[in-house]
């Protein structure tokens, strides 16, 4: 897949669901539009179908549709898209796997935008208020991340993710918000693995450290 699909690479000001009207009911005709590949060359087929259906809802909607595949199999918060070897199979069962993942992954970037907003310091907050109002969001969002992916391989790669984006929400430039996640979480958080709440909260403490 064309890498500036994958949502790795995409920050908050892209996925930000507010101001983006998203128009429900135009999704299913957009995805049953995209013919599912007939051979399966090299196992790809699955693989070349996802990429077709993100460009098409791209096209229709913008970068933060990117997501609606990110599965909870792989530690995404999307529970109705699997993988594409299981989840491509007829046209008509594929696309309502489609339209059901996609409706997922726009309720979860509506609920982060609402805990974002809810957990960032006010403008113009003072040093004390700024690091109390970040300690408590990072520990907040990293146990919504938990329970949202239900702890599967992989979740903490969507917690770095969801950290840096609130980070970006508060005016960090992306690659340092980033590193800034990277070097608070130091490999400490591990697949089928919920950290103890010590490690949380140091993990906390270190990128409001930053603040």
């Amino acid at each position: 897949m064309d890498e500036k699909l994958f949502l790795r690479n995409q920050g908050w000001p892209d996925l930000d669901p507010t101001g983006r009207p998203f128009d429900a009911d135009a999704v299913y005709d957009i995805v049953a539009a995209v013919a599912i590949p007939e051979d399966d060359s090299l196992g790809s087929r699955g693989y070349r179908y996802e990429e077709a259906v993100t460009r098409a809802l791209v096209d229709r909607f913008g970068l933060w549709v990117v997501g609606w595949h990110d599965s909870t199999h792989d530690g995404g918060p999307v529970a109705a898209w699997c993988c594409p070897s299981d989840s491509v199979t007829t046209g008509e069962e594929t696309t309502d796997r489609v339209v059901e993942a996609l409706g997922e992954w726009r309720g979860w970037l509506e609920e982060l935008a609402e805990k974002f907003a809810l957990l960032s310091p006010a403008p113009g907050a003072l040093p004390e208020d700024r690091r109390w109002a970040w300690e408590r969001a990072v520990a907040r969002l990293v146990t919504l991340v938990l329970d949202r992916t239900s702890c599967e391989a992989g979740w903490y790669r969507h917690c770095q993710l969801v950290l840096r984006w609130y980070l970006e929400r508060n005016g960090v430039e992306s690659a340092r918000a980033e590193k800034w996640v990277e070097d608070a979480i130091a490999g400490r958080f591990e697949s089928w693995h919920e950290p103890r709440l010590p490690v949380i909260n140091d993990v906390a403490e270190q990128i409001a450290d930053r603040a």
